[in-house]
């Protein structure tokens, strides 16, 4: 018997349109006496991709799927975005309410020295 690897980046349970060509070269490859192993890319930890499990059982018993973790180009966009979005409120907010509290503290410092020149009789000049 013959071998095969086939490289895919989709492959079920991955329900995207990009898997049905390699789902049925990997169905119809052992017919013609080729044995099948499959190299695709470990898209679980992203919950965004189509699941859909009933794809598995297209898949024949006899062929090997080797799963390779690969981060996603997007994914990995939107998690340095998100971090970033992230790092800039946190220091936005700090810097917001060292202001805030500045602010606070100086009216607080001038309502007391106002208070303080009136009980002494001082007027404002």
């Amino acid at each position: 018997m013959k071998s095969v690897v086939m490289i895919a980046y989709s492959f079920p349970p991955n329900g995207s349109a990009g898997v049905y060509r390699s789902l049925r070269f990997t169905r119809h490859l052992p017919a013609m006496g080729w044995s099948v192993s499959v190299i695709a890319a470990d898209l679980a930890p992203h919950s965004w991709t189509r699941h859909d499990p009933t794809l598995l059982a297209l898949v024949p018993n006899e062929t090997e799927v080797i799963r390779v973790r690969r981060r996603d180009p997007w994914q990995a966009i939107q998690e340095w975005r998100a971090h970033h979005i992230q790092e800039k409120l946190s220091k936005w907010v700090a810097k917001s309410s060292v202001t805030h509290l500045c602010n606070y503290l100086r009216n607080k410092c001038l309502e007391s020295t106002q208070s303080h020149c009136k009980a002494k009789g001082f007027s404002k000049t």
